[in-house]
């Protein structure tokens, strides 16, 4: 039997809008445009489109049905419904959670941060925002501070909500937050698509449509970012689930909540994209799209501190509620299954998120790991077993009548659900099934296509050969290196070598095998260069000057018309007077203009852009900006270029002549430094970083 002293909704538009608040947050307009970006456009969005219709809003209407017939959260839903080990597993969900709930809060922290510094910056007062992300590896103190004060900021927050209950708290601040943070979106839509070069983006993200693209790793994608962003997993939509009438209508509202979902992300990608194209950057950049590449799209767009400092606000607003929705199931664990009072549940569970916080605001090399077990592989496991629990441990009237619940037809028919209780019990189980080993082929074996690097699929075999391994002082002699894939698929002694059949032998005895050789910094025009770097070991370059025909010989080595090493080319050099092909126009103010600068740059293939640093170029730089000859003769418009230019994307590569050089090579943004001529003396004033 239902329990119904529980506290429930107080009205439809309050369900409508909590549920929404819980599902839109960083899995929409955080994750939803990289996975975009990650899976070219269109075909993963139409086929996200339809796992939300098809799995995502019966999967959702399942984990309500099982929070609604037990009034209870994981910890004592899974076990009432029968489950075996269910309470255990409701225990473990439960702790994933919390860890899940800490990483989430640091993310949201950053968010915080952000839109921070956009409000800083409109009153003048300039703040490094990507000051509080955490390094790649290592321990940066700076960063692990300001995580500290932000993700203990974003719970206390989270805290003053939940202390009100569900409808003087939770639903209240739902209904404040969604309707706002819906119509900022729509503003900065406005605004990203009337930028000039914005329809390339728009076709992109929603005509470029091919139905060959529609492979099964995009299929797969879609539909495991339809389970992310629809908050299913078995935790929050039970526990919110706990929360509805019995009258309820579980179809309508799970329509409605995946339709709001759904607009959000598909708002943030039109938000997002235009913009992105408009300014030549790259949408395949992963995570860092929202947190590197937006941040560059403001700095170049008028009025863009005012438009960021919105869509941060915003993206803050849909993330802090489904924070408050991810700590409300653990406040509901605790008063559910202990005789904690609410108030005490709230402080107890806020200190422990913040304790599981920490560990992921030490690197990446800790955030994606955690992010990896407690978000993606807890949340998918959850979805199935809730789905399991509802389609074959209720008992299927019960479960008939839950999906039937204020769902009369026309002249008091009931609405049929038959064939959606089989759709549960068989169809999305299998669907949940396939998002999982995906996840496990793609992120905990490493492999993007699900198939296991194998030395099966070796194309060339060299037999007997000594390795140089390039990882310290030794050699790996009478082995056989087997190649394949285009990378080194295994290195084993001949003698225990399984070479498959059809393969090419080379027989290597007497002779060394090194990893390719990288040249750093070169400069040629000419075609038959290609063959030269290959024949002296050289398998990567990268070009320090380069241009259209650059740019053309890396296309055509790729496509294998040249025989050539890797080609990684920077844009013509970025050195005053007279501005060079691609390069920045400066005006007198020493500002940049882009006309074709750094964003042309990178929309024709460049990774890296180079300024000349020695005297004569910086006198010429003074004379192109208007300045007096005892002006500064530090290139400031080459640094206004790069210091919004993300070094991951479009790395500024400097080369110093002069004893000045170090004044400004050091600057954070320089990513490497060429061939610099500088006295010692000079070397010990650069700063340290």
């Amino acid at each position: 039997m239902e329990r119904d002293s529980r506290e429930t909704f107080g009205s439809r538009f309050g369900l409508v809008a909590t549920m929404i608040g819980v599902a839109v947050g960083l899995g929409n307009v955080w994750r939803f445009p990289y996975m975009v970006g990650e899976f070219d456009g269109a075909p993963f969005v139409a086929f996200y489109l339809l796992a939300v219709v098809l799995i995502g809003v019966p999967a959702l209407m399942a984990e309500w049905t099982l929070g609604r017939h037990t009034r209870r959260g994981p910890v004592g839903a899974f076990a009432s419904a029968g489950l075996p080990f269910g309470r255990a597993l409701g225990w473990i969900f439960f702790v994933g959670v919390t860890a899940a709930t800490g990483y989430y809060s640091n993310a949201l922290g950053w968010v915080l941060y952000h839109a921070l510094a956009g409000l800083l910056s409109g009153v003048g007062i300039e703040i490094d925002a990507a000051a509080i992300l955490p390094p790649d590896e290592g321990f940066s103190l700076r960063s692990f501070l300001l995580q500290c004060v932000c993700t203990g900021a974003v719970l206390l927050a989270c805290a003053v909500v939940l202390r009100r209950g569900l409808r003087g708290g939770i639903e209240k601040a739902s209904r404040f937050i969604v309707p706002p943070l819906l119509g900022g979106l729509l503003i900065l839509i406005v605004r990203s698509l009337t930028l000039p070069g914005a329809d390339e983006g728009l076709r992109w993200y929603l005509g470029a449509f091919d139905p060959g693209a529609l492979t099964p790793p995009v299929m797969l994608g879609a539909l495991g970012q339809a389970i992310f962003s629809l908050s299913l997993g078995g935790t929050f939509m039970v526990v919110y689930g706990s929360y509805l009438n019995r009258g309820d209508p579980l179809r309508g509202n799970a329509v409605f909540t995946a339709g709001g979902d759904l607009c959000a992300g598909l708002l943030a990608g039109l938000a997002i994209f235009p913009a992105v194209f408009a300014f030549g950057l790259e949408p395949a950049s992963g995570p860092g799209l929202l947190f590197v590449t937006l941040p560059e799209v403001f700095g170049q767009i008028p009025a863009g501190a005012v438009f960021g400092t919105l869509f941060f606000l915003a993206l803050f607003g849909g993330a802090y509620l489904s924070d408050v929705a991810a700590l409300e199931v653990l406040v509901a664990g605790v008063t559910d299954n202990t005789g904690i009072g609410r108030s005490r549940a709230v402080t107890l569970t806020t200190v422990v998120v913040f304790a599981f916080a920490l560990p992921p605001m030490i690197n990446m090399n800790v955030f994606m790991p955690w992010d990896l077990t407690f978000g993606s592989g807890f949340q998918t496991l959850g979805a199935l077993l809730s789905v399991v629990a509802v389609g074959w441990a209720l008992d299927r009237s019960e479960v008939l009548r839950q999906l039937a619940a204020g769902e009369d037809g026309p002249r008091g028919r009931r609405v049929p659900t038959l064939w959606l209780y089989y759709w549960l019990r068989f169809v999305i189980p299998a669907a949940i099934l396939a998002v999982g080993a995906w996840w496990l082929a793609r992120d905990v074996l490493g492999n993007p296509g699900g198939d296991p690097p194998s030395a099966a699929r070796a194309t060339l075999a060299i037999e007997e050969v000594s390795v140089l391994p390039m990882d310290g002082e030794r050699v790996l002699p009478g082995v056989t290196a087997l190649i394949g894939d285009g990378r080194v698929l295994a290195v084993q002694p001949s003698a225990e070598a399984d070479v498959p059949d059809g393969a090419v032998r080379v027989d290597g005895r007497g002779r060394f095998l090194i990893p390719g050789l990288n040249d750093m910094h070169v400069h040629f025009g000419e075609e038959s260069a290609l063959g030269r770097f290959l024949a002296t070991g050289v398998t990567g370059v990268r070009i320090l000057s380069g241009g259209p025909h650059t740019l053309g010989f890396r296309d055509r080595v790729r496509s294998g018309e040249l025989a050539g090493p890797d080609i990684h080319t920077a844009g013509p050099i970025i050195e005053g007077l007279p501005p060079p092909e691609f390069a920045a126009v400066i005006d007198t103010a020493g500002r940049a203009i882009v006309r074709g600068g750094l964003p042309g740059h990178r929309r024709r293939g460049s990774v890296a852009v180079r300024g000349a640093a020695n005297g004569s170029t910086a006198r010429r730089w003074t004379r192109c900006c208007g300045r007096p000859q005892g002006a500064d003769p530090r290139p400031r418009a080459y640094f206004v270029q790069i210091a919004t230019t993300p070094h991951r994307e479009l790395g500024p590569v400097n080369s110093a002549g002069s004893d000045a050089a170090p004044l400004y090579t050091s600057r954070p943004a320089m990513s490497t430094v060429g061939h610099m001529s500088a006295s010692p003396s000079s070397l010990m004033r650069m700063p340290s970083r």
